[in-house]
């Protein structure tokens, strides 16, 4: 779940989440109208962007608040824009918060929503990176990688496995097909004592 938590601006939370809904179920958008429950919000969820609105709640609130977020260990390299700030704050706001993103008085929802959906898609892109899950082997002593989504099937043949995608084939050398099960993940079938396949992939069968 991607959450998104807005600090003021209920104008732009109701906008956020029509805009949001039509894209993803999986995006929260959740949105304080004080600064009461802030602290508990912060340590009770994994909060991927932060809209803090200065002119709900003036200059020194807002910046006690960023300082909160920061010390947070779990916040300290989230998202954060701030809206409707004043000119003379920009510059702190960049050097000692690294809000990745400052809007004057008065700031336009063209302008934001673009942001904000590029933020998400980073963020979806880079988690789907991080849990992407690879075959690793060594071959004349340097490990490579293969992405187990772009496998299609593995044959064993005289002990030596092959692994084929859809662009290519690699011949990783021995391992034998016990040891290759065990790296691979739910949806990878023994259909024969050499061959592994990737269910996923659409396959014709053949007597």
């Amino acid at each position: 779940m991607y959450k998104i938590l807005v600090i003021g601006s209920e104008k732009l939370t109701m906008s956020l989440r029509i805009f949001l809904n039509v894209i993803s179920q999986k995006i929260r958008v959740i949105n304080l109208k004080s600064f009461e429950g802030i602290d508990t919000a912060i340590s009770n969820n994994e909060i991927s962007l932060f809209i803090i609105d200065f002119m709900e709640y003036g200059n020194e609130s807002s910046i006690n608040l960023l300082k909160s977020i920061r010390s947070n260990l779990k916040h300290s390299l989230s998202w954060i824009l701030a809206i409707n700030v004043s000119s003379e704050y920009h510059l702190s706001m960049y050097d000692s918060f690294q809000c990745y993103k400052v809007f004057e008085d008065p700031y336009e929802d063209e302008e934001i929503m673009p942001l904000i959906i590029r933020l998400i898609e980073h963020s979806i892109v880079y988690d789907n990176f991080l849990t992407k899950k690879f075959l690793a082997f060594y071959k004349k002593g340097k490990e490579s990688k293969i992405s187990l989504e772009s496998i299609v099937y593995a044959e064993i043949y005289n002990k030596n496995c092959t692994i084929y995608t859809k662009s290519k084939c690699y011949n990783i050398g021995r391992m034998p097909l016990s040891q290759l099960e065990s790296q691979l993940s739910e949806g990878f079938l023994r259909c024969h004592r050499s061959y592994i396949i990737n269910s996923t992939f659409p396959a014709k069968i053949s007597e």
